[in-house]
């Protein structure tokens, strides 16, 4: 009896695990297959969230749903979907963390020294330290008024953004987009580096080119 027992224990867990893992396929969202035990979480440790993505992404579409562990969470590539969570509705998605701008890293700052083919510019560049070092702080006028510094600084908030490599949100209330429904509490993640990198999107994304 205790067996049995057990086993209609065991049955039932494996049940319920069953149907909290089918949610995306209920809902009619593609994504990889998940583990009863721990959904996606081991190919996330294995691979890392970016190329995660980058492969989810390129295999299931703008929109993928996965499980870090037992939560579900939903990719979303869609533009227009971005553009209603980030700006137009976005009371309804309420931010997990806090995006701080990096420090230029030493490696980055090198490739974008790299990167100037035209002297001039470069020159214009140097011309900010050497003011730096006389001035010793970073002001409005020595800063914002060269031009090219600017599009540099842009530039590698593209190639590097200053997120982990993704934007969280959580839905505070049930959303519809189209034919799709996101359900209040379900969490969405903006995979920031596939965006900055798409081909799509930008020309010849992998080189950095502050013009």
């Amino acid at each position: 009896m205790s067996c049995s027992n057990d086993q209609l224990s065991q049955a039932n867990t494996t049940r319920r695990r069953r149907k909290h893992f089918s949610f995306f396929k209920d809902i009619g969202i593609p994504g990889p297959m998940p583990s009863l035990f721990s959904g996606n979480l081991s190919e996330l440790i294995e691979k890392g969230s970016r190329l995660s993505f980058e492969e989810w992404v390129k295999k299931y579409g703008d929109l993928v749903g996965f499980y870090n562990g037992a939560e579900p969470m939903l990719i979303v590539k869609d533009l227009e979907l971005i553009k209603r969570i980030q700006i137009k509705d976005f009371s309804n998605f309420r931010g997990r963390g806090i995006s701080s701008l990096m420090d230029i890293c030493t490696d980055e700052f090198l490739e974008v020294l790299d990167s100037l083919h035209d002297q001039d510019e470069a020159f214009e560049i140097r011309q900010v330290f050497q003011k730096l070092s006389m001035d010793g702080k970073f002001n409005y006028d020595n800063v914002f008024s060269m031009q090219f510094l600017d599009q540099v600084i842009t530039e590698s908030l593209r190639f590097y953004p200053p997120v982990v490599g993704f934007v969280t949100r959580t839905c505070q209330h049930d959303y519809h987009y189209k034919d799709l429904k996101i359900p209040a509490g379900l969490s969405i993640v903006i995979p920031q580096y596939q965006l900055q990198h798409d081909p799509n999107l930008w020309s010849d994304p992998e080189t950095f080119d502050p013009e």
